[in-house]
């Protein structure tokens, strides 16, 4: 509470009868959730808990807050955790014994128990042994996937789609810069992979704001001007549409035709746009999972690009590969580390530790940036004060020369 030692509980809409059964007059209540100042007093708005001293005695130090949407509550989702941790069987251990030893990590339930039911600040820090073993299996997950997709692929064989390149010329004519040294070698790779008679499965990784997007473009137009379509899927709306703002600019001025298709098109708008796809009159797509939809055709869909963002699972990454003859996959990913050496420089590194990702997929790396781009770092930092698990974000940006 504050000075006053007074603390405000509000609820809005909430019956009389339903309050009297929650806080009995006379008898002793604790609370639980988020306190706030509110017009010079400390105020509770729909307490998480409110509970007897039994309840008291069993309430968990920490708990953990899950994303909530309209009509989800917390309560639900927790409830719904219970009921899935309850049910998970004691899988065997998937990642190297020796290595999962030395690094100390516990096994993959019970770090699910960790951070879904912490009993100490430490079980939810970031760099905690549970979390950081997580973030290892999603990581094993995610290249497991890739090899899948990849052996997929080799079943058939690809087509090729060669060009002279004065399609690719248009587009970089229309950037307002010039291509850096590994955009440009990233443009190369993705474009002899594309000629050869092989289906291309590449990885391009790049920071946000590295130009995975403009590269991605300027090898798509390889296989537009082979006669052929190429498909942008991303997970969001948001990012598709962010994809279209980057993209629409430079497909006018080379004169590729690009449409946007989302789960939000209906109706006769929807239906112009599937008409336009299979009569090969749109040349790049970019799309959600509305992409997935049986009755999305192509007049002939030849390359593949998914942003991995937000990670697709194999059988949606490959019902987009479906859509078309030997289709090739590019995918986009943000997933890169830094080694800080002093405040003024940085060096661009990816590892994956006990794991080659090269071995699984065709590599590149977007290691540098235009000529006065503004970078920006977020520096995350952790700390347990008063009782409180504190998470500070600082954002820097700074000018590259």
């Amino acid at each position: 509470a504050d000075d006053t030692n007074t603390l405000t509980l509000t609820f809005f809409h909430a019956r009389k009868d339903y309050l009297e059964k929650l806080l009995p007059v006379g008898e002793t209540r604790y609370v639980s959730g988020v306190a706030e100042f509110y017009d010079g007093s400390l105020q509770m708005v729909h307490p998480d808990r409110v509970v007897d001293e039994k309840g008291f005695a069993d309430l968990p130090l920490v708990e953990p807050v899950y994303p909530l949407t309209e009509g989800l509550t917390l309560g639900v989702v927790r409830r719904a955790m219970d009921g899935a941790l309850a049910r998970l069987p004691d899988l065997p251990e998937w990642q190297d014994e020796a290595w999962a030893s030395r690094e100390q990590f516990p096994g993959f339930t019970a770090a699910l128990h960790h951070v879904h039911r912490p009993t100490e600040p430490h079980d939810i820090a970031p760099a905690s042994r549970a979390f950081t073993r997580l973030a290892f299996d999603e990581l094993l997950a995610g290249q497991l996937a890739l090899a899948l997709l990849r052996a997929h692929m080799r079943r058939e064989a690809g087509r090729g789609s060669s060009s002279e390149g004065r399609l690719r010329a248009r587009v970089m004519k229309a950037l307002p810069y010039a291509l850096t040294h590994s955009q440009q070698q990233a443009v190369n790779d993705i474009v002899n992979d594309l000629a050869l008679p092989q289906r291309m499965l590449r990885l391009l990784q790049g920071d946000v704001g590295s130009g995975k997007t403009v590269v991605a473009l300027i090898a798509a137009s390889a296989v537009i001007e082979a006669g052929r379509q190429a498909a942008i899927m991303a997970p969001t709306e948001i990012l598709a549409r962010q994809h279209l703002a980057t993209v629409a600019p430079l497909a006018e001025a080379a004169g590729i035709r690009v449409a946007l298709l989302t789960g939000r098109d209906r109706g006769g708008e929807r239906d112009a746009i599937l008409d336009r796809l299979v009569l090969g009159d749109i040349d790049l797509v970019i799309g959600t999972h509305a992409l997935f939809q049986d009755d999305v055709a192509f007049h002939d869909l030849a390359l593949a690009i998914v942003d991995e963002q937000h990670r697709f699972g194999v059988h949606q990454r490959l019902a987009l590969t479906q859509k078309g003859n030997a289709v090739d996959v590019l995918v986009l990913t943000d997933v890169r580390n830094f080694d800080w050496k002093t405040p003024n420089d940085f060096t661009p590194r990816w590892e994956v530790r006990t794991y080659d990702l090269s071995k699984l997929v065709s590599m590149d790396l977007i290691a540098d940036y235009w000529d006065g781009e503004a970078i920006a770092h977020t520096m995350v930092s952790f700390g347990f004060s008063d009782g409180r698990y504190l998470i500070w974000s600082v954002e820097m940006r700074r000018r590259r020369s």
